[in-house]
């Protein structure tokens, strides 16, 4: 393995260690709760300053991000044919879904109501998003 490619290896895993631990502040959410948070209202990336919002489409199964401002604005990119990657059980408290489809995953964490909220995306990026 390059050097290049351990240095992101490993920014990879501190940035998802980082996420990874429940806050002592987590809400206790079921994934219905958490996507209706997560659809509804919009986002603001902490580092970019880009202001989104996602929406769930039942006829492709889809999540898409949409952007409202910033250097993305009007662009709009779908996770199509995701499925939930958890089991029934786990759904109902969880702080942290995991959407996957033949070739991709998208993962979002979020441990209150008001954010922040992670995404680990092939699809979307990662990103920390504030609720605006």
């Amino acid at each position: 393995m390059e050097i290049s490619q351990k240095i992101k290896s490993v920014q990879s895993t501190e940035f998802r260690n980082l996420w990874s631990n429940k806050s002592l502040n987590q809400t206790a959410m079921n994934s219905t709760q958490m996507m209706n948070i997560i659809m509804n209202g919009d986002w603001r990336n902490a580092e970019t300053n880009d202001v989104c919002c996602f929406f769930w489409s039942d006829s492709d199964h889809s999540i898409t991000i949409k952007y409202k401002s910033g250097d993305k604005t009007g662009l709009q990119n779908p996770h199509q044919f995701v499925k939930l990657y958890h089991d029934a059980e786990y759904l109902k408290n969880c702080n942290r879904l995991r959407y996957q489809s033949n070739l991709f995953t998208t993962e979002f964490t979020l441990d209150s109501e008001n954010g922040p909220l992670l995404v680990v995306s092939n699809v979307f990026g990662k990103m920390k998003l504030i609720r605006q």
